[in-house]
């Protein structure tokens, strides 16, 4: 890969005491070169080859149909070809989840818990850049492992990147849940 372009974001991180084992990552398929996001099947390919190697068995897209550049069909068909489970949930840039995502992100955490109840497997969630999206529902989901907000914000933010949840109406999300 070309210097030009920027290393993807990725930080496998796991809660103490439990099975949850999560890997946090910018959008498979993308980098940036002059902050501005580039994609092509072949990064996309070797981004969810990376994944299966880190045994995700489900991820969690965190981001609008419109980011994920090479067009829906292209991710479902990658993690299908790898065995890996996928769920869209749409979020506008910079926002937390909205009512109708939280109805959408109960049912994707159960079958999150029961992934990693079966095995050791991993959960892997993203949106663009890997900080926002991907850290308030990361730690939402934390969440239902017994952490309270503050506790899964800070738990977000030492193990994975203290840029993660970057807008107020991220962290308020998180503390009224």
């Amino acid at each position: 890969m070309s210097s030009a372009f920027s290393a993807p974001k990725f930080s496998l991180v796991q809660l103490e005491n439990t099975d949850l084992k999560m890997c946090l990552l910018s959008c498979p398929g993308i980098r940036f070169a002059s902050g501005k996001p580039t994609s092509n099947t072949a990064i996309l390919e070797e981004d969810v080859q990376r994944l299966a190697k880190f045994d995700v068995k489900l991820v969690v897209s965190c981001i609008s149909e419109p980011e994920l550049l090479l067009g829906t069909p292209a991710y479902a068909e990658a993690f299908q070809r790898a065995g890996i489970e996928w769920h869209l949930v749409p979020i506008p840039d910079m926002s937390p989840p909205s009512v109708a995502n939280d109805v959408t992100l109960a049912a994707t955490f159960q079958s999150a818990k029961s992934v990693l109840a079966d095995d050791s497997s991993t959960i892997a969630f993203h949106c663009l850049a890997g900080l926002g999206r991907t850290g308030t529902v990361a730690a939402r989901f934390a969440m239902t492992y017994g952490l309270s907000a503050h506790d899964a914000i800070q738990f977000i933010r030492t193990h994975h990147d203290r840029k993660a949840i970057e807008t107020k109406e991220q962290e308020a999300y998180l503390l009224d849940h």
